[in-house]
């Protein structure tokens, strides 16, 4: 009993937060905020990995040359 009485407070908590995060703005301007935000993350995050793997190839390709 006492987990789900922590998770209901956990909830609460976070909630609180995240209303207070978000102040006076409505709910639909700071959603499109927080999910901006996160296709920012993804698309930079993507683009850091292809090109790490692009150099990497690149890098091998240098060194296996005769």
């Amino acid at each position: 009993m006492g987990n789900i009485q922590q998770r209901e407070e956990l909830h609460r908590t976070i909630w609180a937060m995240a209303d207070g995060l978000r102040g006076q703005a409505g709910g639909w301007e700071f959603k499109a905020y927080v999910l901006g935000t996160l296709f920012y993350r993804f698309i930079s995050e993507n683009l850091t990995t292809s090109t790490s793997c692009r150099l990497m190839l690149a890098w091998k390709a240098l060194i296996m040359q005769p």
